[in-house]
């Protein structure tokens, strides 16, 4: 035990400082690629493809890696995801039309698949148990704080020296986490760690599994909507590009903060209760949010957003990690990934579709209602006495 949390605590603090730094890139280009996007030609539903192109690549090959993984190198995948992310960083600066954009955010996404939840994945696998949530609560702290300092710095650059620097910087990122993982990152499957994965069918039949999946479709709705119209309903009511990045680093980075403990809580107290608990505590203020009108407004409601995200967080990786033990740990990080995708799917095309035929206020409606309906159902179907898995 004493062995595997020395094991953990190495691997989790280098990986979190490559995931730090590649969610930085991430990050910078989070709260301009919408109004890029619009500079070259995207109307609303074009907004919403554009950013569903992430998504459905992440969606269709998520359980493929997650399974893949665990038969396989996680650091070979992490790898080979990281120097994609550096050349896709750059053929973002070519990108003149919605087409091309699209595509690009297409590879994006599969470079993506082959990051973060790998990463995850790999910290999970050397967590001792019982304190699942505080060792997942370091790397998920620095996959939020990087996109919460990005678009700070994603402000400035763009302020400073425009788009394509922002691109080049990005890029340069991804090849710091890359040198880093290469060197100083060892492979879990030389440490007798994996286990074999079930089958889909197996997998499936569990109502735990089914619970976490709503969970993680309903929270990727929530968020979708919530990241990728902020940033137009801010322009709506004058907010600058500048004050934009701090609305939306403010925000992460008050969840980065409040990962630790709220990890700490995770192991302690019911992880159930807290999931929904914040689950509806981040979806309140959405029906709020259209009547704010200045920055001071704003900032302050949205702080009830990112905690209570922070809250859900911690207790549903532990949950997650408690699954991957016993199915595979890629495959429970890929499977769950993919209703994150799905949710960011339907985010993205229903909220553009709404924002083009009904204004920028009903997404933020939309998701919250989605919220609202499916936490008793997440709690049902989680606190099954016969849970499958």
């Amino acid at each position: 035990m004493k062995k595997l949390g020395n094991i953990n605590t190495h691997i989790s603090r280098t990986l979190s400082v490559s995931v730090f730094t590649t969610m930085l890139g991430f990050g910078i280009i989070s709260p301009l690629l919408p109004v890029y996007a619009t500079d070259i030609g995207a109307t609303g539903l074009w907004l919403g493809i554009i950013f569903a192109g992430f998504s459905v690549s992440r969606t269709f090959l998520m359980p493929i890696m997650g399974r893949l993984s665990d038969k396989q190198s996680k650091k070979r995948i992490i790898v080979f995801g990281l120097l994609l992310y550096t050349i896709i960083s750059v053929l973002y600066i070519f990108a003149s039309d919605v087409y091309f954009l699209t595509l690009v955010r297409m590879f994006h996404g599969l470079a993506s698949v082959m990051v973060v939840p790998i990463a995850m994945a790999i910290v999970g696998e050397t967590s001792v148990e019982g304190e699942e949530g505080i060792q997942m609560s370091t790397i998920s702290t620095s996959r939020v704080l990087g996109r919460g300092f990005g678009p700070l710095i994603g402000g400035a650059i763009y302020a400073a020296f425009g788009m394509s620097s922002v691109f080049l910087v990005m890029s340069g990122l991804s090849v710091v986490a890359f040198v880093m993982v290469l060197l100083f990152i060892p492979d879990t499957k030389d440490l007798g760690l994996q286990k074999n994965t079930l089958s889909y069918r197996q997998v499936l039949k569990s109502v735990r599994i089914r619970g976490l999946f709503l969970y993680r479709f309903a929270r990727a709705i929530n968020l979708g909507v919530f990241f990728v119209f902020l940033p137009l309903f801010a322009t709506v009511i004058g907010l600058s590009v500048f004050e934009i990045g701090v609305l939306i680093s403010s925000i992460l980075i008050l969840t980065a903060l409040l990962q630790r403990p709220f990890g700490y809580l995770a192991d302690r107290f019911d992880r159930l209760n807290l999931i929904i608990f914040g689950f509806i505590f981040s979806a309140i203020p959405l029906f709020i949010l259209p009547y704010t009108s200045n920055f001071v407004e704003l900032i302050f409601l949205c702080s009830f957003i990112g905690i209570g995200r922070a809250l859900s967080m911690p207790p549903s990786l532990a949950l997650t990690i408690e699954i991957g033990r016993k199915i595979g740990m890629g495959f429970a990080m890929g499977l769950l990934s993919t209703a994150m995708g799905i949710g960011m799917i339907t985010a993205s095309l229903t909220s553009g579709f709404l924002l083009d035929f009904y204004g920028i206020n009903l997404p933020f409606y939309f998701a919250g209602i989605i919220s609202i309906i499916t936490a008793p159902i997440i709690y049902l179907l989680i606190k099954d006495p016969n849970p499958g898995i």
